[in-house]
């Protein structure tokens, strides 16, 4: 049988499988091409070849022969990836890879995502690794779960999309990227690279790299149908090499759709993938991508620990409209539609000189759900009482001729636009890097009030019409606020090879300029308030190699976060006219130092890794959710100095008989520092206390089975109990979940390549529990201040019902 050949990183016996194109594997260098050669990760499948037709897509037997130049674990190998990427090959079943960074890094690469769900999201994707708290928030991934890393939340996290950055401060993983596109995802869960575009990550950053066109012109198709009248339909084409021009490109489309797991409604979602890539003769790479997403789904409605144990998963929004009420589920739909666009470039400019250039774009917009019961004499915009509008009073959704229920939307609009420039200069064993990160963000909300009809649903759900006017023309508006972002970064750093690289030593140094502009548009509000942040991130990282299995590293990071830009505005009710919130531009940002030391083990049996970390926080931002008219908002409160401490544990094993167990874990200790100052100006006495979403203990583990025809997988995840209080006077119990995968892969028919079979079964046992923390709380009991005066409970923490069972069947083919 003729096959192409490919050269791989081999560890012992272990195939790590990339082109073989006279390239070797830089592990642990930053770029914004070459992913997959500088993780030691598997190459996109759009390298792999193609067996003749009744063939299985089975590895051939791999020959290694070492290269003339190669180093320790850089050899030559002949063998298959998969249509869908899957090599068969990768420790813990695709959860573990090679790696000789100087940071805990943990992966997770096409062997595990394909046999997930296909609508599977790259948050519920990073569940098996040891220092990601997951909570699915539906069995698909269609809606808002939450994800804390070492106990910091989502906020705390930067997420990369081929170096382009979704966040700095609020991202939705649902509305990101379909997974079949992706070659891997990686987190790096305590300090970052210097040369990152992102600020406020302390969490880490979750870094998902596109997979590459194919070299050959085909395809790919999934299609799934489960509980819930889930459906699925992916289809992703691939042009092939364009001719002589260097050019190759894919695109893709899904169609995804489900019922409410729990209680009424629907979610449903329509994305495009597009990428095209453009090899240069010199080894320089240029690339354009575009993702874009439409969704509409379902929010949660977040019970109380009360409430949870009284009504467990029946606490859901009502299938039918009671005149006089908010709780009906039509309007409590999120709607959002979402394009990105990069352009990463690699560009040798000599033998020692290059230039790595990310420019981006995003737009977003949507509407934020809400509802509100009003009448004709309680109705407020800003400070001042409305008096010409005419309310549908009497129409049969109020309790009386004299009320009425209304859609209570707030309507976002945002434009990001960026480019993070960096100019590499290799001299002797450095790697200098000068780099300028420069990103302008334009976001609007403006709270409106629209028509439901006598059934409860709203006139429009996208509040793009069916809105309230006042009498003489103009839309009401309960509020109307725009910030503008300006971030201008600068950068500079040396990444340095000693000892025929067994020794990596980095350095880097970081100021990020922030500056926010608020502008409120609402009567009796400040009409400008503007803060501006000036922030030095030094980093410094060093990995050293015993042999070709043993590293330790160490590393020492720092990173901050602002205070939230809607906490700039005043805000006024919209019943009463009152100040409900008032405008700050004192608020501190947050400011954290992160130590981590490490050991990898990286054999012919098993990949095997260990972080003890360390963490220090002043001005600790915890997010949490609040209620604005009618509208959820999310807002951070300052708990003061914060430390964390634990340790990170994984272990994966390479093929044996075909299984590939592994198992993780993590040990969490973090406490607040300070007591916390009070309305009342007394303080609680929360010094000493175990913060808020950390659990102690986390562990996971999954066994994976894959001959190249018979697959499964089956995994399991427990988080212990974690406290939902700054006081720690009340906590969410500890839960277990446990998921299968069980497939079959054909041999070849014609121009179907390995279709396959797939049955995915979420949460097996279907046990029903409190996946995470929604909304925290001061104390949820009354209780002494330090001082001695009663403090009143500030009210119930909320929570996040955890995804029930569901069963997914789902065929596949490459083509």
């Amino acid at each position: 049988m003729k096959t192409q050949n490919y050269a791989a990183v081999l560890v012992a016996s272990t195939v790590l499988i990339t082109p073989a194109c006279g390239r070797t594997v830089h592990h642990g260098l930053h770029s914004a091409g070459g992913h997959a050669e500088k993780l030691g990760l598997p190459p996109s499948p759009s390298t792999s070849a193609t067996p003749p037709a009744g063939k299985a897509f089975v590895p051939a037997p791999v020959r290694a022969t070492p290269q003339p130049h190669a180093t320790q674990e850089d050899v030559v190998v002949h063998a298959f990836v998969l249509p869908n990427g899957v090599t068969r090959t990768a420790a813990g079943g695709g959860l573990m890879v090679n790696d000789s960074s100087p940071r805990a890094r943990q992966f997770v690469t096409q062997d595990y995502i394909a046999k997930q769900p296909a609508t599977a999201n790259p948050e519920q994707l990073l569940q098996m690794q040891p220092g990601a708290n997951v909570t699915m928030g539906d069995p698909f991934g269609f809606s808002v779960g939450r994800m804390t890393v070492r106990g910091l939340d989502i906020g705390e996290i930067g997420w990369l999309l081929d170096g382009m950055p979704f966040n700095n401060g609020a991202v939705y993983p649902n509305e990101i990227v379909d997974s079949a596109n992706l070659t891997s995802i990686a987190l790096t869960p305590g300090s970052v690279d210097f040369d990152i575009p992102t600020f406020g990550a302390a969490g880490g950053v979750v870094d998902m790299v596109f997979r590459d066109p194919s070299h050959k012109a085909g395809g790919f198709v999934n299609i799934g149908y489960g509980s819930y009248k889930y459906n699925n339909q992916f289809l992703r084409l691939e042009s092939g090499d364009i001719g002589n021009t260097g050019l190759r490109g894919f695109f893709s489309f899904s169609h995804s759709h489900s019922d409410v797991w729990h209680g009424p409604g629907f979610n449903d979602r329509h994305h495009i993938d597009f990428k095209l890539v453009k090899d240069w003769e010199n080894g320089s790479k240029s690339a354009f991508s575009v993702a874009w997403n439409h969704q509409t789904f379902m929010l949660d409605r977040w019970p109380t620990l009360g409430q949870w144990q009284q009504y467990g998963t029946k606490w859901t929004y009502d299938a039918r409209f009671t005149p006089g009420t908010t709780t009906y589920w039509g309007v409590h739909q999120s709607m959002f539609d979402n394009v990105a666009v990069s352009a990463p470039q690699h560009i040798k400019l000599s033998h020692r000189l290059e230039l790595v250039a990310t420019p981006y774009f995003f737009h977003g917009g949507g509407a934020s759900p809400g509802a509100a019961l009003l009448n004709g004499s309680n109705l407020y915009s800003g400070n001042q009482q409305v008096t010409n509008v005419t309310l549908p009073l009497g129409n049969g959704t109020g309790t009386s001729s004299q009320n009425t229920v209304m859609y209570t939307p707030n309507v976002y609009d945002q434009y990001r636009t960026g480019a993070n420039l960096s100019l590499n200069y290799t001299l002797g064993a450095h790697k200098l890097t000068l780099g300028y990160w420069y990103e302008y963000n334009n976001a609007s909300t403006i709270g409106h009030v629209g028509y439901i009809s006598q059934s409860g649903m709203p006139a429009n759900t996208w509040a793009s019409s069916g809105l309230l006017r006042l009498n003489n023309g103009p839309l009401y508006q309960s509020s109307n606020t725009l910030t503008l972002g300006q971030v201008n970064g600068l950068y500079v750093g040396d990444r340095a090879s000693f000892l025929n690289d067994k020794l990596q030593i980095e350095g880097g140094f970081k100021e990020v300029m922030y500056t926010m502009r608020g502008y409120n548009q609402m009567p009796g509000a400040v009409y400008n308030r503007n803060v501006h942040y000036a922030i030095p991130l030094p980093t410094l990282a060093m990995r050293y190699n015993f042999n070709k299995e043993h590293q330790l590293y160490v590393n020492v990071g720092t990173n901050f976060l602002t205070p939230s830009s809607s906490q700039l505005f005043d805000v006024y009710s919209m019943t009463t006219g009152k100040k409900v919130q008032q405008g700050d531009t004192l608020l501190k940002p947050e400011y954290s130092i992160v130590e981590e030391l490490g050991y990898r083990y990286q054999g012919p049996l098993l990949n095997a890794s260990l972080t003890l970390f360390n963490y220090n926080f002043t001005n600790r931002q915890v997010s949490t959710t609040i209620v604005q008219n009618g509208a959820q908002v999310s807002q951070y409160i300052n708990a003061g100095g914060q430390t964390t401490r634990g340790l990170d544990a994984q272990i994966g094993f390479r093929p044996w008989h075909h299984l590939r167990p592994y198992v993780s874990a993590e040990y969490l200790h973090a406490t607040t520092d300070n007591d916390m100052v009070t309305s009342s100006g007394d303080l609680l006495p929360t010094a000493g206390k175990t913060a808020v979403r950390s659990p102690h203990v986390m562990v996971n583990a999954a066994l994976d089975y894959d001959d190249g025809h018979f697959f499964g997988n089956i995994s399991m995840h427990y988080v212990s109990s974690q406290y939902s209080t700054f006081m720690a006077d009340q906590k969410m119990p500890g839960y277990v979940t446990s998921n299968m995968t069980l497939g079959y892969r054909f041999s070849s028919i014609g121009p179907a390549k390995s279709p396959t079979i797939q049955l995915n079964l979420v949460n097996l046992a279907n046990n029903h529990y409190l996946g995470g923390v929604y909304s925290v709380q001061n104390n949820a009991r009354a209780t002494t201040g330090v001082r001695g005066t009663a403090i009143a409970a500030s009210g119930q923490p909320t929570y996040l019902a955890g995804a029930g069972f569901a069963a997914i069947a789902s065929w596949s083919t490459g083509f």
